[in-house]
Order: C-alpha cells, then sequence, then structure tokens
C-alpha cells in the first residue's frame, strides 16, 4: 500500500480531524422570525445527513432543549412537510409555523387511531412526542407506518424508550423494518442526535436533586386489597385478582381519594354487571375489561386472561360478581373513613410552598383525585388551580384550560395579584410538549410507572427560555407497605438504565440511584464531539495524503479520520482498530497537549492497521457478510417469497422470475415496517399491484448506509503515546 503521509503538529492534527467530524456543525441559522441557538442549528445539518442516509431519524434532546424549531429548520426545503403530534400541541406547533413562516401542516396522534392521514401531497414528516409510537399493534402506529412509506421521517422525543430497548427498535422499524432489531452501537450513534442539558448553548435552568418525602403507612389496607376475591372467573384463577389488587394499590399509593374513587366505579360497574346478568344477558369481553381495566389510568392489559372462550358460565359470572361486590361493600367504610395519609399529603403541600414563597409550584399526579383531594384540601389558604381532563378550577370557579397555563408561560401578560395562581395541580395531562418556564419548583405527587415519565415532568420547568435560575424537585415516596408490594421504585430505575444504556436518559432513576448511569453510545458521541470542538482552532490545510502527528496521551493507540465527500468516520485504536464510539471518546479524552517525535514506522505501522480494517471490512460487504445481521432480520420476508415461488407452477416461475429478483433485491435494502408488511401480503407477483409496489421502493429505498465504505481513505492520524513511555 502507498504509506505517503505529511507530518504535522498534533495541534494541526486534532484540528483537521475536528473539522472533518464537526464541518458545518455551527452553522446560523434563521427561520422568519426565530434565530437557532448553535446545538440548534447544528442538529439540524446533522440530522438532514441521516435522513440522506437512512430515510429516518431520531431526535432525542433532553426536554426543553428546543427540538420543536430544530423540527421545523430540517424541514424547510421540504414542500408540504405533516407534523404529527398530540392534540394537546396543536397551539404550540401552528405558532412555531407561524413564526418560522413554515408550509408544514399539523394533525394529531390521535386522529391516526380512528383514521389514516392526508399524506397525497406530503414529502417529509415530523413526529413530536414520538414515544406514543412505541407499540408497534396499535392502529396509530399502522397508519404511521403507511404514511412513512417513501417519505423521510424525522421522530422527536426526549424519552423514546419507556420500558425496554424494544421501544426504540419498534420506532425505528417504522424507516428501519426488521432491521431495527439487529442495530449496533455505532449504526445507533448515526441515527440519534442525544444532547443533554449540559450541551444545549441556550440556558437551561440548573435541576435540583430530588427531595422524597415520607409517606405514612396502612399495611391492612394494602392486605384487604388483595383479599378481594377476583372480580371474574378467570381460566388462570387468580391472575386477574391480583392484577386488579395492584392496580387498586396503585391508586392508593398515588392518595387514598384515588383508591375511594377507582372503588366507586367499581361497584357501579359491577352492580351493572350484576343486573345484567340477573336478566340473563351475557356480558361481553369489552365489557368484562371495561370492569376490571376501566380506571382513569392506564391499567396492565388482561387480554390472555379474559379470552373469548374463557369456560364460564352466566351463573358462575354471577356469583363472581357478587362475591367481589360482597368485599367491595365491606371495604368501602374503611376506605371512606380514611382520609390520614392525604391529610398528611396536604401538609407536606403546604411545607414546600412555605419553603419556596412567591415561587410558582406545579405539582402532578397520576390521577384526577389525587388532584382534586389536595386542591380541596389546600384551597382556601393558597392561590391555586387544579386542572384535569374535566377543565380548571380556581377558588372563584372554573376557568379555561388556556388561561390556567398562560400564568406559567413567560411570554404571557403578568396578570393582577388577586388573579394570580402560585400553585397548580394537574395531572400527567399536562406533562408532556407544554411550557411551564415561570414555574421554579415540580412537585411529584406520586411515582409513575416509568422515569420517563418524572423527566417529561421536570421538563415542562427547566427548558430554555425558563426565568429561573434552578428548578427544585420534590416528590412524594409510596407508602412502604404499597412498595414492598408494587416495586414500583425498582421498576422505575429498570426502566430509566435500559433507556440510559441505549440512547441516554436524564433525570434520576426513581427513589432508586444505581450505582453508576450507564453511558449509550449517543451520549458517548457527544462526549466525543465536546472534546473536538476545543481542537477546532482554524481552517486546516486538507490534502490528498493523511496528515499526521504524535501526541502524549494516557492511554496508548490512535485516532484516525476515514471517510469520502461528505461522509467521515473516526475510528481509534489500541489492541485493535474500533469504530465503538465509547472507545473512541476515551482515546481522544486521553491525549494531552504536548508533541512527540516518533519514526515514520510508527505511523505507517498505524496506517497499515487502518487499511487493513478497511479492507476486510469492503470484502465483507462485496461478500454479503457484513449485512448478515441485517439479513437475518428479514428472513421471514424472504421465506415469504421463497414459498410462493416454490407453490407456483413452472410457467409462472419463469414468469415472474424477474419480478421475485426484483422483489429479494428491494428486501435486502432498507425498507419500513409497511414495506416489509406489503410484501409478506402480496398474493400475485406479477399482478398490477406488486409492479406499482416495486416501482415506488425504487424511488425510496436505499442499500445499506455500510457500503459507503468501500471507498474510504485516512485523511488524519494522530498517535497516542504513553507519558511513561519512552519515544520511539
Amino acid at each position: 500500500m502507498d504509506c505517503a503521509f505529511i507530518t504535522a503538529a498534533a495541534r494541526d492534527v486534532k484540528s483537521l480531524i475536528a473539522h472533518f467530524i464537526l464541518e458545518n456543525a455551527g452553522a446560523a441559522t434563521k427561520l422568519g422570525t426565530v434565530t437557532l441557538a448553535p446545538h440548534q442549528s447544528g442538529a439540524v445539518v446533522r440530522i438532514q445527513r441521516t435522513l440522506a442516509e437512512f430515510h429516518g431519524a431520531f431526535l432525542c434532546d433532553a426536554v426543553g432543549s428546543g427540538k420543536t424549531y430544530i423540527g421545523l429548520a430540517v424541514a424547510q426545503d421540504a414542500v408540504s412537510p405533516l407534523i404529527v403530534a398530540p392534540a394537546a400541541l396543536r397551539g404550540m406547533w401552528l405558532s412555531a409555523i407561524e413564526a418560522t413562516e413554515s408550509r408544514a401542516r399539523f394533525v394529531s396522534l390521535e386522529s391516526l387511531s380512528r383514521s389514516a392521514p392526508r399524506v397525497s401531497d406530503c414529502d417529509m414528516l415530523i413526529v413530536d412526542e414520538a414515544h406514543h409510537f412505541r407499540n408497534c399493534g396499535t392502529k396509530r402506529y399502522g397508519e404511521l407506518a403507511r404514511a412513512a412509506r417513501g417519505r423521510p421521517i424525522l421522530l422527536m422525543t426526549a424519552t423514546p424508550i419507556h420500558n425496554s430497548r424494544r421501544d426504540f427498535e419498534n420506532l425505528a422499524s417504522l424507516f428501519l423494518g426488521a432491521r431495527a432489531r439487529h442495530l449496533s452501537a455505532q449504526e445507533i450513534t448515526r441515527l440519534v442526535i442525544r444532547r443533554d442539558k449540559t450541551r444545549v448553548t441556550a440556558p437551561i435552568p440548573e435541576v435540583m436533586e430530588t427531595q422524597w418525602m415520607e409517606i405514612g403507612d396502612d399495611a391492612q389496607m394494602v392486605r384487604d386489597l388483595f383479599s378481594l376475591p377476583p372480580p371474574v372467573a378467570p381460566r388462570d384463577t387468580g391472575e386477574a385478582g391480583a392484577l386488579a389488587a395492584h392496580g387498586l394499590v396503585r391508586q392508593w399509593a398515588s392518595s387514598e381519594a384515588a383508591l375511594a374513587a377507582a372503588l366507586k366505579r367499581r361497584r357501579t360497574r359491577g352492580a351493572a354487571l350484576e343486573s345484567a346478568l340477573e336478566a340473563g344477558d351475557h356480558p361481553s369481553l369489552i365489557e368484562l375489561r371495561s370492569w376490571t381495566a376501566g380506571d382513569e389510568a392506564v391499567q396492565l392489559g388482561l387480554a390472555g386472561i379474559l379470552s373469548p372462550d374463557t369456560p364460564s358460565s352466566t351463573d358462575e359470572l354471577l356469583a363472581a360478581v357478587r362475591a367481589h361486590l360482597s368485599a367491595l361493600d365491606c371495604l368501602w367504610p374503611l376506605v371512606r373513613a380514611n382520609h390520614a395519609l392525604d391529610d398528611e399529603r396536604a401538609a407536606h403541600l403546604q411545607e414546600i410552598l412555605l419553603a419556596h414563597p412567591g415561587a410558582r409550584v406545579v405539582a402532578f399526579a397520576s390521577y384526577e383525585a389525587t388532584v382534586i383531594t389536595l386542591f380541596d384540601r389546600l384551597l382556601h389558604s393558597n392561590r391555586m388551580a387544579c386542572l384535569t381532563s374535566k377543565g380548571a378550577r380556581v377558588a372563584g370557579g372554573r376557568i379555561s384550560r388556556a388561561d390556567a397555563i398562560r400564568q406559567f408561560d413567560p411570554a404571557s401578560k403578568r396578570v393582577p395579584d388577586s388573579d394570580r395562581i402560585d400553585l397548580l395541580l394537574t395531572t400527567d395531562l399536562l406533562s408532556e410538549g407544554v411550557n411551564l418556564q415561570v414555574a421554579s419548583v415540580i412537585v411529584h405527587l406520586d411515582l409513575p410507572w416509568t422515569a420517563a415519565r418524572l423527566e417529561q415532568r421536570v421538563g415542562r420547568a427547566a427548558r430554555v427560555g425558563s426565568a429561573a435560575r434552578r428548578v427544585f424537585v420534590y416528590g412524594f415516596k409510596p407508602p412502604p407497605s404499597a412498595e414492598r408490594a408494587l416495586r414500583a421504585s425498582a421498576l422505575v430505575s429498570a426502566k430509566w438504565i435500559a433507556a440510559a444504556a441505549t440512547i441516554g436518559a436524564d433525570g434520576e432513576p426513581g427513589l432508586d440511584t444505581p450505582r453508576a448511569k450507564p453511558e449509550s453510545s449517543p451520549e458517548s458521541h457527544e462526549t466525543l464531539r465536546a472534546l473536538l470542538a476545543t481542537w477546532k482552532t482554524r481552517s486546516p490545510r486538507v490534502g490528498r495524503v493523511p496528515l499526521v502527528g504524535a501526541v502524549q496521551a494516557q492511554r496508548a493507540g490512535f485516532l484516525a479520520v476515514v471517510g469520502s465527500g461528505s461522509d467521515w468516520l473516526i475510528l481509534g485504536g489500541g489492541e485493535h482498530v474500533t469504530d465503538s464510539p465509547s472507545e473512541v471518546s476515551r482515546l481522544a479524552a486521553s491525549a494531552h497537549e504536548t508533541d512527540v517525535v516518533v519514526s515514520d514506522c510508527v505511523y505507517k505501522a498505524a496506517l497499515e492497521s487502518i487499511d487493513e480494517w478497511l479492507s476486510i471490512r469492503k470484502s465483507a460487504q462485496i461478500a454479503g457478510l457484513d449485512d448478515t445481521r441485517f439479513l437475518r432480520s428479514r428472513r421471514k420476508v424472504f421465506a415469504g417469497v421463497d414459498a410462493f415461488t416454490a407453490n407456483s407452477s413452472p410457467i409462472c416461475r419463469i414468469r415472474n422470475a424477474q419480478t421475485v429478483a426484483r422483489i429479494r433485491a428491494a428486501a435486502a435494502g432498507t425498507l419500513g415496517a409497511e414495506d416489509e408488511r406489503t410484501i409478506l401480503s402480496l398474493e400475485q407477483f406479477d399482478s398490477g399491484e406488486t409492479q406499482e409496489w416495486l416501482a415506488s421502493v425504487a424511488a425510496s429505498a436505499k442499500r445499506s448506509s455500510v457500503s459507503k465504505t468501500q471507498d474510504y481513505s485516512v485523511r488524519a492520524l494522530l498517535l497516542l503515546i504513553p507519558t511513561t513511555a519512552p519515544s520511539p
């Protein structure tokens, strides 16, 4: 191989490395009346490259960092971009569209559960709060997958993972299909931009460590709830009762009022079901589900327990209903009489208000009854409002939802002291997408199921444009008996760690703090980019041969930039050559400032190892080995094509040979979930439907981005020489 190179000072090599990796990263961009911050404009350039490479991208910056304007900037060249977001964010998005003079239109994600969006003239999709599509079994997911066919899609959410890595994979499947199940750390890094608040160039308040407040206990109440007879006689005896009891304990952990409201609804539905059974009507599965899992918060599904063929006669169901209602009637007086824990919660909330005189406080709960009971207890001694799905209330009566929220928007006009709201009690209805930057205190009135929800709550106040320098956070612990029964803290912590390891996570993992927070590949890459930004001193010289240098370091190895055109990759070398973001970041962090003189043979050895790595990778691509994980994920698609071919007559096989070859070629490329579903559902490969689908795939499908590395060459090399080692 040709090992020609030019030796230069280490600072010049560092600057060249930064130049290739960070090129155009901070270009200023103005949209209408909005000027993007450097971190926003830098993200635009990176997302556009990712969209060109994968036909999809993730923007997972921390809550409150200004993702809305980044999304509109990415879409500025689109003719008719479509915004998909929760209906509650319609006003915010329409205001942003107007301010940026964008051509985008808005459709609510809720509407996708009812019908398909109009996308015939849409040439780009932007999905805000995209985690709402993490379940690939829902109707809304299917509609979005169909809308995403042949169109670039930007998925924006600070919390793509609520439960496990599968949440992220389902989202990535919208444009990558089954390939999303086998993404490497390096591929995830190319797909995802994830900056925490320390990487945001616009000011964001410091979030103080959560102060968790103890709540009393009533161990007998938890025992009574788990002693309730099952609401129906399921095939798997006892499981439905356990699940129903878990739901009731969870509500009691939020407030005694929430438990009372749940039992009241349960008694009402049970009485109605009893009447139907007495009349000889056999209730439907939907009615049974509504009775057992229809509480105001999202409950666990019972589809595997209450199946249509559950062997229960009307008499057996009637007996189960009456037994359950009888137990509820016995429990009801105890629940109505107990309110000591809710009094304690109200006292704690009053303490928080007194500790922050003049501050605006927002308190979140999972259940409306919790919000309402605390509002009623504190109403006469505080200037406060409660906001639920039923509307907003203050001491004087009902007000509009917009008026309640407006007081926590720094852009709104100041209201008279007589109308001022110091405390806003609300459900998680306001935990997403709403700007409450005037608030400087956030209170978790209960512990939700996921750390993502905790992060979303805090992010309503700790965001760009906040009026506060610091945001204080408080939380009410679950009663000890509820915590032992539900293990809620451990579950929240496990979900937080799953998110942190895959994408990254802000905030705290509930009540349990892990020994060490794992660093995700996207976070490692952002750490590296921040370091490279300090290396970029001036416009470096870019020649035809590599620029090389050596510097003292804590670790032995090297850093190198390889690539071609506008596609550049940074590699690290120690015991072996790697593109692992975490390993490359650690190597870069070990570099010092002092130059080291080394012999040319050391540079040549490093260049040869890099060239060997590129050659092996290129050979793997040519042999198809580099796509093994990817093609394995398409096994079901290929099997469908092969099965159809095997069952065809010899004449049909000959006639369809070219079409089958085109389908297999398309399946080997980057297809979204909807295109994969289409392949599996094709009944006639020579039909007009198939030919039309192939034409659309040919226009939009792209081969795996890895193929670009075939023509990569080394452009910069920095040797890392341990300070304790003698110079060669």
